[in-house]
């Protein structure tokens, strides 16, 4: 089956080491195809495309590190830490470029800022070309590979999840959310969500009390789109910094000011909202 992860049964209570062999693999080819895109053109699409299946890869990384008796054996190379780190810089630039240069959403006149930013943007370009590397990339998998653990069960599984789960209770329960916050319970909630979807391929079915079942996977993916937009607004107010302002002209400044202010009202919307949708889903006070 060479759309899905894994080939086996359906009625099964364990993963083969086969078949965690399979799934990195599986990973490693999609990162794999968003190279000569991003080389050729670092366009958003498979930057966003590359990050994805990084974020996946971590995911199942760390659930499969709960079987090992070295859990740091299991942690994303450095390398490949690093190459995600650069693209994020690279998507962040991309995006506020897309907002304060976008005539048809933004009609100030940024051209000493938005000069700023694409001069930042071609710096991680250049930086991210000597990084991207597909026979390092390939040495990663085989790392990974050789280092996975004999079989996967639901006990494991089912610990994953409640751990996740847990790490949000926790951060619900003290009532103080703080972006580094909501970001964690970004990180968390898309973990569940990657291992969610790899565990429910074709070929290898979780026992329903193990993952997400279809109406929280729908709940967990709209929180995960309403946390991403609060990350990248977060992001775009850390360019719009008074610091970053020194070499921008006075009208530019107090436009970038303006701009400043009306995102921060959005943020705070977002946030008030994000906050409802978080402790008003069942799976946390059921678990918890």
């Amino acid at each position: 089956m060479k759309s899905g992860y894994v080939t086996s049964s359906v009625n099964k209570t364990n993963m083969t080491k086969h078949e965690i062999v399979h799934i990195i693999k599986v990973i490693f080819r999609q990162i794999k195809k968003t190279i000569p895109s991003i080389v050729k053109h670092f366009d958003q699409d498979s930057i966003h495309k590359f990050r994805v299946q990084i974020k996946k890869l971590r995911a199942f990384l760390r659930l499969l590190s709960y079987e090992m008796e070295e859990p740091k054996d299991l942690k994303l190379p450095k390398s490949l830490k690093k190459i995600y780190t650069v693209t994020g810089a690279v998507r962040s630039l991309q995006l506020q470029l897309l907002q304060t240069n976008n005539p048809s959403k933004n009609d100030n006149d940024l051209t000493q800022y938005n000069q700023q930013l694409s001069n930042d943007l071609n710096s991680r370009i250049v930086e991210l070309k000597t990084l991207i590397d597909e026979k390092i990339i390939l040495g990663k998998e085989k790392k990974n590979i050789s280092k996975i653990p004999e079989n996967i069960d639901d006990s494991v599984i089912a610990k994953f999840y409640q751990l996740k789960i847990n790490s949000i209770n926790s951060i619900i329960e003290k009532k103080k959310f703080s972006d580094e916050e909501i970001h964690s319970i970004r990180k968390l909630i898309k973990d569940m969500i990657y291992v969610s979807k790899i565990l429910h391929e074709p070929g290898f079915q979780l026992a329903q009390n193990n993952a997400f079942k279809e109406e929280d996977q729908s709940i967990a993916e709209k929180i995960a789109q309403e946390l991403g937009e609060y990350n990248d607004i977060s992001s775009g107010l850390r360019f719009l910094m008074p610091e970053g302002f020194n070499k921008i002209n006075p009208d530019e400044k107090q436009k970038l000011e303006s701009i400043r202010s009306a995102w921060n009202l959005r943020k705070k919307k977002l946030k008030a909202d994000l906050i409802n949708s978080i402790t008003a889903w069942p799976v946390f006070r059921k678990n918890g």
